[in-house]
């Protein structure tokens, strides 16, 4: 429980810093968008004011907070890497409705793992690309599948290996995916064809 809060203290400090620079930048064109708004109020173009004020909101809020589930958890973890990979479309499927047995400290090791693996390489071989996850939580279950296109991969058997120096390191973080997931009964399937990496985790 201490590694998760911890874990969690990082995750919200990151995603309270991204956030902080893009309220900066916000802030920074406020002026001239104030003008603009002044502007049109004295010339009593209402519509368009309002036009105006709407679409400022709107950029408000998918700034500062990109994914609002209800879950502290996954909501810090994906508006972390979000906000840390601009370059990658992030295709959400996000259905969380309850809570499930999985220990806080574990869900921050598979998602942070399988995303960070999977930002990794797209973007060693596209310089922008989808990236689809798909996490349903519900009281009896817990599904997460992500899918993300390649170009290189390694394998030595059925086995996945990482393009990456540090080897060791990789290890440790899908080893440790692998390992929650056995201990919760759950399986683990990845699927390679298409050029399309494909990992899905189920637990019941």
């Amino acid at each position: 429980m201490i590694l998760a809060t911890n874990e969690m203290r990082l995750l919200n400090y990151k995603e309270i810093e991204a956030n902080q620079y893009e309220v900066r930048k916000i802030r920074h064109d406020l002026k001239n968008k104030i003008i603009v708004l002044k502007y049109l109020l004295n010339e009593k173009n209402y519509d368009k004011a309002d036009e105006l004020i709407q679409s400022y909101c709107e950029e408000i809020m998918t700034k500062t907070r990109i994914v609002d589930t209800g879950n502290t958890i996954i909501d810090a973890i994906f508006n972390t890497k979000i906000t840390a990979n601009k370059n990658i479309n992030f295709i959400l499927n996000l259905k969380i409705k309850e809570n499930f047995k999985i220990q806080a400290n574990d869900i921050i090791t598979l998602l942070g793992n399988l995303i960070d693996n999977a930002c990794e390489s797209i973007n060693r071989d596209y310089d922008s690309c989808d990236l689809k996850v798909n996490l349903i939580i519900t009281e009896e279950m817990f599904l997460l599948k992500i899918s993300n296109p390649y170009k290189t991969i390694k394998t030595e058997g059925d086995r996945i290996l990482t393009l990456k120096k540090d080897t060791y390191n990789h290890g440790i973080g899908l080893k440790s995916v692998n390992r929650i997931v056995s201990n919760y009964g759950g399986t683990v399937d990845i699927n390679t064809d298409n050029y399309i990496f494909t990992i899905k985790i189920i637990i019941y």
